[in-house]
C-alpha cells in the first residue's frame, strides 16, 4: 500500500472519529481513533524503512570509493 492510500485512510479515520464525537457514538469514535493510530504507526515504519534503505545505500557507496 502506498503512502497516498495511507493518508486517504488516515483522513477516513479522522472523519470517523469526528463523526462519532458529533453523534456521541463511542464505538465510531473508537474505530476512528484506532484506525488513525494504526496508520500513523504504519506510516512511521514505512518512512523508516525507506530511510534505512537510503542510508544503507549511501554507506555502501562510501565504502567502495577510495
Amino acid at each position: 500500500m502506498n503512502i497516498l492510500a495511507k493518508f486517504a485512510l488516515l483522513t477516513l479515520g479522522s472523519g470517523l472519529c469526528y463523526w462519532g464525537v458529533i453523534n456521541a457514538d463511542r464505538s465510531t469514535t473508537r474505530v476512528g481513533v484506532y484506525l488513525g493510530f494504526d496508520l500513523i504507526i504504519d506510516l512511521v515504519l514505512t518512512i523508516g524503512r525507506r530511510m534505512d534503505c537510503a542510508i544503507l545505500r549511501e554507506l555502501s557507496t562510501d565504502a567502495r570509493s577510495p
